[in-house]
């Protein structure tokens, strides 16, 4: 539904999966289910995705540029879209699954949402999602407590690693609007490992590493 331009205008496949993961509304749910207290996450969960995505400029897919001929940079931000098979921020598994011949992305909902879920009316991850078992959300037993804290630990970790990406790719770029071709040169060889390390830990799709790079590159070159 949220698709539908009659009904929510302006929202892609790429920020659907991202709002909906964010607010921790499993997309397989029918659309009459939801709960207020989840369109109440739903929201501002989408207003955040757009807003992220317009200050990075957007997200990069394949041939789309901005007219300086910059790509995107928020698909270095994407939780969920495009990472099948890559370790969730919930410490889980990205799995991919096909809704109105579009490909919807989808994790485990995190240690704090599961313990929600109830309570928002929004019931267990879906069975497609990659990650640990929920069933039994309220982490009654030694085990699930210590898996939470565990997924919650990897979620942490990750999204430091990400922080510390846009550090380093934001360095570069600062030396390049400055037009100091050292700087950048130097911010641009300490940028490459983390991108690479980025990529190897799952944070970071190896093509949007690529293009990043390439981008950064060229743009050091022309000063």
């Amino acid at each position: 539904m949220l698709l539908d331009q009659q009904v929510v205008a302006g929202l892609g496949n790429i920020y659907v999966c991202e709002a909906l993961f964010r607010s921790a509304i499993r997309p397989d749910k029918e659309s009459g289910r939801v709960t207020l207290p989840a369109l109440k996450k739903l929201v501002p969960a989408i207003r955040e995705v757009l807003s992220e995505s317009i200050a990075a400029g957007g997200s990069t897919i394949r041939d789309y540029a901005q007219p300086s001929g910059e790509l995107g940079y928020f698909a270095t931000s994407w939780q969920v879209y495009g990472r099948e098979g890559q370790p969730c921020l919930c410490g889980g598994t990205v799995r991919r699954f096909v809704q109105g011949g579009r490909s919807t992305f989808w994790g485990a909902l995190s240690g704090e949402s599961a313990r929600q879920a109830d309570s928002l009316g929004i019931g267990p991850p879906s069975p497609l999602c990659g990650g640990p078992d929920r069933g039994n959300s309220m982490a009654n037993t030694p085990q699930a407590r210590k898996r939470i804290r565990r997924n919650e630990r990897r979620a942490e970790i990750n999204t430091n690693r990400v922080s510390r990406i846009r550090t380093f790719v934001k360095k570069v770029e600062a030396a390049i609007a400055g037009g100091d071709k050292t700087a950048a040169s130097a911010a641009l060889k300490e940028a490459q490992p983390e991108l690479a390390r980025g990529v190897a830990r799952g944070v970071l799709h190896k093509n949007t590493a690529a293009r990043k790079f390439s981008r950064l590159t060229k743009a050091v070159s022309a000063l």
